[in-house]
């Protein structure tokens, strides 16, 4: 077994959580350290108070952006009732500006999967806002963006990622209920959202729990997918065989920062 290998210091897996919570079990028994990149529903948030047209195109970006195949692509957007009309309008304005064209899939394989996880959550009782889910191009491996509403908690693409061009809306009262949401507790470190709107709301823009991009928000991963969480001196450090040499490094690359860096602050 590889994990049992004495040669074998420490694992670092990106995959399905089922699997991550085997190799955890096994790991824990010869105690040995994890990194791992899991499953997870990255969710957009927006309030009531932010640039509604740029909000709704950011997260558009976010979901579709290399055919939605990004372990941080935007696969949750809430947003609050009060404005939900104007966001959804917007929503398809910035998905019409794209002519379909959110790249490919990997293998033609993901494109059908993607497209059944949603079709599926349609034929369940949700309704699309934007996009058919139909194939684009005579390709086999590419979708139209697609973003459905009223999924339900049962429906398979509540809880897992599509890896397509496609985001689900919810559409919640008031920011308290927005956070609860964001946070999801069958989801592990709760609050994180809530720390994240504080540090923004003074500044009366949008929050993204998860960023692909430059934004001016704060980085932050949540519920299973953590590698981002870790990036920093503890990565480096922890990754490196000479962890003196990989302190003076990271010391060099903290008086470098650039506000564009997702790890530095905004203004």
């Amino acid at each position: 077994m590889i994990i049992a290998n004495p040669a074998i210091h420490k694992i670092e897996f990106i995959g399905s959580a089922a699997m991550g919570r085997s190799i955890g079990q096994v790991a824990a028994k010869y105690l040995k350290p994890v990194l791992m990149e899991l499953g997870g529903k990255a969710p957009a948030t927006v309030l009531k108070d932010v640039d509604l047209k740029r909000a709704a195109a950011l997260c558009v970006q976010g979901a579709t952006m290399h055919h939605g195949q990004i372990c941080m692509s935007t696969e949750r957007i809430i947003v609050v009732k009060e404005v939900s009309e104007e966001v959804i309008k917007h929503l398809n304005d910035a998905a019409l500006s794209m002519k379909g064209d959110t790249g490919f899939a990997v293998t033609k394989a993901m494109a059908p999967k993607a497209q059944k996880l949603i079709d599926d959550a349609l034929e369940h009782g949700a309704t699309s806002l934007v996009g058919g889910n139909q194939e684009r191009g005579g390709s086999g491996a590419a979708l139209v963006p697609t973003f459905i509403t009223g999924v339900k908690s049962g429906n398979p693409v509540h809880d897992i990622e599509t890896f397509g061009p496609s985001a689900t809306v919810y559409l919640v009262a008031d920011e308290k209920e927005a956070i609860e949401l964001a946070n999801d507790e069958s989801r592990p470190r709760q609050h994180e959202a809530k720390r994240a709107l504080r540090a923004l709301r003074p500044k009366g823009d949008s929050y993204y729990v998860h960023a692909i991009f430059s934004l001016p928000c704060p980085r932050t991963e949540m519920g299973m997918t953590d590698i981002s969480n870790h990036i920093g001196l503890w990565l480096i450090i922890n990754h490196t065989a000479d962890g003196e040499t990989a302190t003076s490094r990271c010391s060099l690359l903290s008086s470098q920062r650039s506000p564009q860096l997702p790890w530095c602050a905004t203004k």
